[in-house]
This record gives structure tokens, C-alpha cells and sequence, in this order.
């Protein structure tokens, strides 16, 4: 269950990336490399627990 709602997140996160990315690439790249340390940080809490 944790490793499909993190493929959901990580899913969810792909979506908005791209559409922010359309807008503007550098701040698209700057914000996949934040939500890409975000979603390691939730992966890694979720294994801890």
C-alpha cells in the first residue's frame, strides 16, 4: 500500500511538473529537483515506519 500511494504521489507530482515546465523550463527543472528530494524524504519516512 505505501509503495503504490508513493507511485501515486510521484505520479501526481510528474503531472504538474510538466504543466509548470510548459510556463517556464528553468523553474520546471528547479521544481523537479525539490519535489524529487521531497518524495525521497516521504519514501524514506514511510520505510522507517
Amino acid at each position: 500500500m505505501k509503495l503504490i500511494k508513493g507511485l501515486l504521489i510521484f505520479t501526481i507530482s510528474i503531472l504538474i511538473v510538466f504543466m509548470i515546465a510548459l510556463m517556464d523550463s528553468f523553474i520546471g527543472v528547479l521544481i523537479i529537483l525539490i519535489l524529487g528530494v521531497v518524495i525521497i524524504a516521504l519514501l524514506s519516512q514511510d520505510n522507517t515506519l
